[in-house]
């Protein structure tokens, strides 16, 4: 009986060896996997990226509302806040380590997103579905070739067992033996058995160290590694085993899995140079290769825009603009890119891309985005006249743009250096004629105010006030101007009841005394100069630059009135008053 019982022993010990046990998530990888709720007060829509390295969130905020809303998400998460016209925000997240999620529903009169980095659960389904995938390099097995064309149809169906049996059966092929380890790997990659799939790849690399099974396998033991926490991603390797491969038929497929592995490992941009060309590989697999191709341009940019790597991130929308034109994130990821050739001087670039997106058929919000962008490119490279047909169709047909005040009086500026003050006054007053807001509108007249008492054309100013009450944006921030402009014209009657009104209002000390001296100026040019005395006695006693002014002047107006009522000095017999009187 205890004979019997030690063999059950033994016997269950062998299967159990026998049989890897799939492997749980390293406590490490636990730990940093948790979830941020957020919540927005307006609907939310979601737009998932290639790959979802990066999601797109599009809501119905302000930009300053949707950042308050961004709070509780930590230093894990990459974040770009994007506003666009008609009050809306564009947000843009990317979690640094993984890949990210997230998970929407409603309550509470809001709408609530869990977002966080994929499950280890994820990332392990993701590498088997990767493992499943049929073996770009193909041995050359003669009359067992269907053999294998068998095992990789069971292995991409998902029936392990039997692909397993098939692939031991074609163990003893000397030409296949590299890729039939490699497979069996892929299996135990497929079943969750990590550990087992990683032993097998290491004893492939120090078998047949030569083939291209090895360098698939080094390839594939560094990617097993990085996502079960054992490594830290390494794109050097990836890159050594494609070059330890050297000259070979099947490197064009070795370097395809390798610029897919290093992807996955957050480096895209160094896997882009290392997909091959479509005329080496079979026509079956040009379709999928132009998907990875465009997947990893994808996740590049992105990865190079959070970074801040502008000229990276101009340098790959501009060289695979043709690729992103049909990408669901094409138009984002192209305003990126003129957004980066602005940044570092390249206007004509940035034009060329943002005309190339206007002759599509885009939304309105990115219409209105896009001819911003194109405005901004104008006004780099000194067109001011492309530059204020981009305005005028902003004013015209989407006046909420964000930025476009500050595009406006960039203009103003261009004008100013190109055409002088008589240009930009005629331009904006085209600006406001064709407003299709009051807001707008009122900026235009207000920057035209600005401009007119800079320039001292005060009846210009006064005759754009006029307009600007006549419309209802009557801003009573613009009283100061208008009582400036009114007093430098003669109106001091028009002037002295806005300068007492903002003289009143105003808490900044020396701005208030200014004003009241040209209070007092005004009131002793309409011969009131007990009311202008009054004024200048209280100016006289605050501390400021104007307040020692006061001071002067009414020292000045003393000595002035003792002088014309002092009595005539008595002198000596036979001088003048006019005349120096001599000492006795």
């Amino acid at each position: 009986m205890a004979r019997l019982a030690h063999s059950l022993a033994v016997l269950l010990a062998v299967l159990c060896a026998a049989v890897p046990v799939a492997d749980a998530a390293p406590p490490d990888l636990r730990a940093v996997r948790r979830h941020v709720d957020l919540r927005f007060d307006r609907p939310v829509t979601v737009h998932r990226s290639a790959g979802a390295h990066v999601v797109w969130l599009d809501v119905e905020t302000s930009a300053d509302a949707a950042s308050r809303a961004l709070v509780p998400l930590d230093g894990a998460f990459d974040v770009r806040v994007i506003p666009l016209a008609e009050g809306r925000t564009r947000i843009a997240l990317r979690h640094r380590r993984a890949r990210i999620r997230v998970a929407t529903g409603t309550g509470d009169d809001a709408s609530w997103l869990r977002v966080g980095p994929e499950s280890y659960a994820r990332v392990l389904r993701r590498a088997a579905d990767r493992a499943r995938r049929p073996l770009a390099v193909r041995p050359r097995l003669d009359e067992r070739a269907d053999l294998w064309t068998e095992a990789e149809a069971r292995l991409a169906a998902g029936d392990l067992a039997e692909a397993r049996k098939r692939y031991e059966r074609l163990v003893q092929e000397r030409r296949a033996r590299d890729l039939v380890h490699l497979r069996l790997a892929h299996v135990f990659v497929a079943s969750g058995h990590i550990r087992e799939a990683r032993a097998r790849l290491g004893g492939l690399v120090r078998k047949l160290p030569r083939t291209p099974g090895a360098a698939l396998a080094r390839i594939w033991d560094h990617y097993l590694a990085t996502i079960t926490g054992e490594a830290e991603p390494n794109p050097d390797r990836i890159e050594v085993a494609v070059i330890a491969l050297g000259e070979s038929p099947h490197r064009p497929f070795v370097a395809w899995q390798a610029a897919l592995v290093l992807g996955e490992i957050g480096a895209a941009e160094r896997g882009l140079p290392l997909l091959p060309d479509p005329r080496d590989l079979p026509e079956a697999d040009r379709d999928a290769l132009a998907r990875d191709r465009t997947a990893l341009l994808v996740q590049a940019i992105a990865d190079a825009g959070f970074e801040g790597r502008a000229r990276d991130v101009a340098a790959l929308v501009l060289a695979y603009r043709s690729l992103l034109m049909d990408h669901p994130d094409g138009f984002e990821l192209a305003a990126w890119g003129v957004e980066a050739a602005l940044g570092i001087g390249d206007c004509r670039s940035a034009e060329g891309l943002a005309r190339a997106w206007l002759a599509r058929d885009l939304p309105r919000v990115d219409e209105a985005r896009m001819v911003g962008l194109l405005g901004w490119a104008e006004a780099s490279c000194r067109r001011t006249d492309k530059l204020e047909a981009a305005v005028t169709f902003l004013v015209r047909f989407h006046p909420d743009t964000p930025g476009l005040p500050a595009l406006i009086r960039v203009l103003a500026a261009a004008g100013l250096r190109d055409a002088g003050y008589a240009g930009v006054r005629d331009a904006l007053r085209r600006l406001a004629d064709s407003a299709a807001s009051k807001a707008i509108e009122g900026r235009l007249l207000g920057l035209a105010i600005d401009l007119a008492i800079a320039h001292d054309a005060f009846d210009d100013a006064t005759g754009f006030d006029a307009r600007l009450r006549r419309s209802g944006y009557d801003d009573d921030r613009r009283k100061r101007q208008r009582a400036l402009a009114l007093a430098h014209l003669g109106r001091f009657a028009d002037a002295i009841p806005l300068l007492r009104t903002v003289v009143a209002a105003t808490t900044d000390p020396e701005l208030r005394d200014a004003l009241g001296y040209l209070l007092a100026r005004c009131e002793r040019a309409l011969g009131r100069d007990a009311d202008a005395d009054a004024i200048l006695a209280a100016l006289s006693r605050h501390g400021t630059r104007w307040g020692t002014i006061a001071h002067l002047r009414r020292r000045e107006r003393e000595l002035q009135s003792l002088l014309d009522v002092a009595p005539i000095p008595r002198t000596l017999e036979g001088a003048t008053p006019t005349q120096p009187e001599e000492a006795p």
